[in-house]
């Protein structure tokens, strides 16, 4: 019995073995016509383990900084947490960013530039001596040949929103803010020849219930185009074609904002030339708007400080501002914020911007906050890079998808009252790039699949248009970083 099972096993055996030769070929044919990865999406937040991984400050701090990105560490990340992933595929990662108070309270976020110390000097007279404009130096006197020699690449119409310290008198100082436009080649101060009253919102939408009435402002749904032309036919009765206004109103758009609105007559009705601005306060909220230190308060502050009008590795803002801050405001209470701009010696960040807050009897600085931020990553056949950002461009080649706009669509980029681009002239559908930006959006949110190349045949419905629907054809390109 013994040696009957023994002769099976080597039968069997044998046959294995003279087998296996077509068996492998059979393999490989099958490796060879086969993906050895897969390709999806996938969404992940770092955490605490993820970071002490990663080694060096990352561990050490549990966050990513300018200094040191998250790109330089993350795909590295995501091909040892991903091993089976490939080309084309993508992963969304979110992870903790340490962001400074220089970057946070930039006042680049509330105007196009505030002018510096050294612009001030530039100017001459009483301007160069105190650094700042006053009654007897109006910013008007001086900041068109400064805008024209900063911006001189600037285009006809470009407008540019400029913050300065100003004397009102008194021995109080304070920041302004103004808009300039280019006209003609030249820059002049840009303002309102006519700022709607809440009797005016409620003339010209007289149903008490409607939003423009009720809470006078316009808005995506009800825009000042519809309603100005009429109403400037009655407050201006005597105007003669080529008039022009400049008229403010509120908008509301999640939140409200001041706009505004340049308007033309041609002798029978009044029409929006397309120039839009908004108002823009440097004051709105003192405490999130970074004070600038001037010349005198280097001086008091002294030392080093006061010698070359900045801060250093050596003369620390951290060291010398609690103590400024402490004689400068006196009468503080417990809880007061200040954010404090000033010069400092560096190649890389001269000017830069820190928070303080008053305990109660000490000002401490804040030195940083962490927050979370979000990065798109894709597989680019041997690593993970950071993803491009993808827009689109009107393109005349054959398309690969088609998709026509939904009413939720429109909603989404502020045309859900008629659920349409409304493309007659003068209104704001009417310019193309308009459009294009809008499709751009709701493209972007409805496919997360979208690579360079594509090409997108969409449709939409259309107000005062060749055709409804109207098409588009747009392809998808990587934009420039």
């Amino acid at each position: 019995m013994i040696k009957k099972i023994l002769t099976l096993n080597i039968f069997l055996l044998a046959l294995l073995f003279t087998a296996c030769e077509p068996m492998e070929d059979i393999y490989k044919e099958i490796d060879d016509n086969a993906k050895d990865y897969v390709v999806a999406n996938v969404e992940y937040t770092l955490s605490d383990a993820d970071y002490a991984t990663m080694g060096g400050d990352v561990a050490k701090y549990g966050n990513f900084s300018e200094s040191v990105p998250a790109a330089d560490y993350v795909p590295a990340f995501l091909a040892s947490k991903y091993k089976a992933l490939g080309l084309a595929s993508r992963a969304t990662v979110t992870y903790n960013f340490y962001k400074t108070y220089t970057d946070y309270y930039s006042t680049e976020f509330i105007c196009d530039y505030t002018l510096r110390k050294g612009d001030y000097e530039d100017m001459g007279g009483d301007v160069e001596k105190y650094h700042n404009f006053s009654s007897n130096a109006p910013a008007a006197d001086y900041l068109p040949a400064f805008l024209a020699a900063k911006y001189a690449d600037a285009s006809e119409g470009d407008v540019k929103s400029i913050r300065y310290y100003y004397y009102a008198g008194g021995g109080n100082s304070e920041y302004r803010l103004d808009d300039y436009r280019l006209n003609s080649g030249v820059w002049a101060e840009v303002g309102a020849d006519y700022i709607l009253t809440n009797a005016d919102y409620e003339a010209m939408e007289t149903d008490p219930n409607h939003s423009v009435h009720k809470y006078h402002n316009f808005s995506s749904s009800y825009p000042a185009s519809d309603y100005l032309p009429a109403f400037l036919l009655t407050q201006f009765p005597a105007a003669v074609s080529g008039d022009t206004k400049m008229i403010q109103y509120t908008y509301y758009n999640g939140s409200t904002s001041n706009k505004i609105d340049e308007y033309a007559f041609d002798g029978t009705v009044w029409a929006a030339t397309g120039g839009t601005l908004e108002v823009k306060d440097a004051l709105e909220n003192p405490a999130d708007v970074a004070q600038e230190l001037l010349k005198a308060d280097y001086e008091a502050i002294g030392g080093d400080v006061g010698k070359y009008l900045n801060f250093s590795s050596s003369a620390k803002p951290g060291d010398y501002l609690p103590p400024f801050l402490k004689v400068k405001y006196p009468y503080a209470i417990n809880g007061t914020r200040k954010v404090i701009r000033y010069a400092y010696y560096s190649s890389s960040s001269p000017i830069r911007t820190s928070e303080f807050t008053f305990d109660g009897t000490n000002w401490v600085m804040t030195v940083n906050e962490t927050v979370a931020m979000t990065e798109e990553y894709v597989h680019k056949g041997t690593a993970w890079e950071v993803a491009p950002e993808i827009g689109f461009v009107e393109t005349t080649d054959a398309h690969t998808r088609e998709y026509t706009l939904t009413n939720a669509d429109f909603e989404l980029v502020g045309n859900g009252k008629y659920h349409n681009f409304d493309v007659r002239d003068g209104k704001p559908d009417a310019d193309i790039a308009v459009r294009i930006a809008k499709i751009t959006t709701i493209l972007k949110t409805n496919f997360v699949d979208i690579e360079a190349g594509d090409v997108f045949l969409v449709k939409y419905a259309a107000y005062g248009g060749p055709s409804d629907p109207m098409e588009i054809t747009l392809k998808a390109v990587e934009l420039s970083k």
